[in-house]
């Protein structure tokens, strides 16, 4: 119920509209329902600016279901929302604690820590997260992120790159390593061979796409 008042919340026409509906559905609803209404209420009350309301709504829901992670992810909106990642920051840090393989504690706490320029620390989590799960979307995206923010413009276009590669975009994963290699130290042969055997690799595959 929680996901379908998420999805609703996402798609409906506007975010007005869909407050409306929410609003409906909590005067008519049994409890369950009406829980997922008011979720869903808040969501789109993040969405409006309206930040207040959804506080008072997120804050009651999470006193009954505190560990609930629909409910954590919004309630970390909410504070990005309100310029209070400090306060996301040591929510997230409790439940990370707790559950340090939970993909989205570990998401929402990286996202807070780029939003706090915490960049260090959005490393740190995301380096440990995507050794699990190397080619997960938004990991790699939030990485790219905290690389750029860092000037590391070799690991910066080396994940671009890996990105790219996922939408079989082959020439511009083969242009972001070109640049990767144009910031490697002059002494870091390692790096340097390894990125001119990704580059031969994506220059082939490019190749083998093109005699489809």
């Amino acid at each position: 119920m929680l996901a379908k008042s998420r999805i609703k919340a996402r798609f409906t026409t506007t975010s007005e509209k869909a407050e409306q509906l929410f609003r409906n559905d909590i005067k008519k609803h049994q409890f369950s329902d009406r829980t997922a209404a008011k979720y869903g209420l808040a969501l789109t009350l993040i969405d409006q600016k309206k930040l207040d309301e959804a506080q008072e709504i997120l804050t009651k829901l999470l006193k009954t279901d505190p560990a609930n992670l629909f409910y954590l992810d919004s309630k970390t909106d909410l504070l990005i929302a309100q310029k209070n990642t400090q306060a996301a920051l040591t929510l997230l840090k409790e439940h990370y604690q707790l559950k340090p393989n939970n993909q989205v504690i570990t998401l929402n706490y990286a996202n807070a820590a780029i939003e706090a320029k915490d960049y260090p620390l959005a490393e740190r989590l995301l380096r440990y997260f995507l050794l699990d799960k190397p080619d997960h979307p938004l990991g790699k995206d939030l990485m790219a992120q905290t690389y750029k923010m860092q000037k590391k413009q070799s690991a910066y276009h080396e994940i671009r790159a890996s990105i790219m590669i996922d939408y079989g975009a082959y020439q511009q994963a083969s242009d972001e390593i070109q640049k990767a290699l144009n910031f490697i130290e002059k002494t870091d042969d390692i790096k340097r061979q390894r990125l001119k055997a990704l580059l031969k690799q994506y220059r082939q595959m490019q190749k083998e796409l093109a005699k489809l």
